[in-house]
């Protein structure tokens, strides 16, 4: 069973740096995004801390997800939730946290898992009562198929766990109701005024991609790291004329009329789906030039 949340989303990984640090900070105060995941990308100094935790009091309206080594080195507020983040690959060795809101699991869709593996989860969460478990779907290679993914939905799907879904994932029926969703209408001609621009941001210093895609070819604003502290709203005007956003409305296209109108998943775990789509269309282009 699945437990959708509905939010735009900017989840972000934290390092040793002033510079990027401040650029942050600064999309922290964007009005269009209240809900901000915090991963720990290096061991964190006093000053980091102390400055994400200023900028978490002067956003008390929004809501932050903290990666456990950093909430354990803060002082709590009301709008901060701890989280254990955990692959499902080491979950075996892994001791969970009691001490957390919720989990973090994430799955490799390049892998093909057994029964046997998915039985460990019922094994390792048997003690877990009010915490959350999130689930994650990353790709670790080209190599990305939707057989896979499938098989790992189906059988979170039959657990005995309500196993919630972060706005990484959207729902065939309610794409299919209002395209926007997939970003087949523009912000200004949307009936619910939906931005045209990614509503799931992964933040590292590399730069900014949308819905957790690792691919270096849907990056923008890869100078994060070097200050000039920009404002979302200047990121993304110049985003919008970039190759990066024209991969970005390419692929949401094809996983229109390819996955969706066909119903070929009931949840769909969007990150997966635009690697996936993609190498649809590398191929395609290079069947077309031979």
């Amino acid at each position: 069973m699945f437990r959708k949340i509905e939010k735009p989303v900017i989840e972000c990984v934290l390092y040793n740096d002033e510079g990027y640090q401040k650029n942050i900070e600064k999309i922290f105060n964007h009005s269009d995004f209240n809900f901000f995941i915090i991963n720990v990308g290096e061991a964190l100094n006093k000053k980091i801390v102390m400055n994400l935790q200023k900028s978490m009091l002067a956003n008390k309206d929004k809501i932050f997800y903290l990666e456990q080594s950093i909430s354990k080195n803060m002082v709590k507020y009301e709008n901060c939730v701890a989280f254990q983040k955990i692959h499902f690959d080491n979950l075996k060795e892994t001791v969970l946290n009691e001490n957390v809101e919720m989990f973090f699991l994430e799955f490799d869709v390049c892998k093909d898992y057994t029964d046997d593996d998915f039985a460990r989860i019922k094994q390792k969460f048997t003690t877990v009562k009010s915490q959350s478990i999130f689930v994650l779907l990353s790709v670790s290679s080209q190599n990305v198929g939707l057989k896979n993914c499938i098989k790992i939905m189906e059988a979170l799907r039959k657990m005995p766990y309500t196993f919630s879904l972060l706005p990484l994932f959207k729902e065939t029926y309610l794409v299919l109701e209002h395209p926007c969703n997939a970003y087949m209408c523009q912000g200004e001609n949307c009936h619910s005024h939906k931005s045209a621009y990614p509503r799931y941001l992964y933040i590292t210093k590399e730069g900014i991609t949308p819905y957790r895609v690792y691919n270096p070819r849907f990056m923008f604003f890869t100078d994060i790291d070097k200050g000039g502290e920009e404002t979302l709203e200047n990121i993304f005007a110049e985003y919008k004329n970039s190759q990066a956003y024209e991969f970005f409305l390419e692929c949401n296209k094809k996983i229109y009329f390819d996955i969706i109108v066909p119903h070929v998943l009931e949840v769909l775990p969007w990150n997966v789906l635009i690697e996936y789509a993609f190498q649809e269309i590398l191929e395609e282009k290079l069947n077309e030039s031979i």
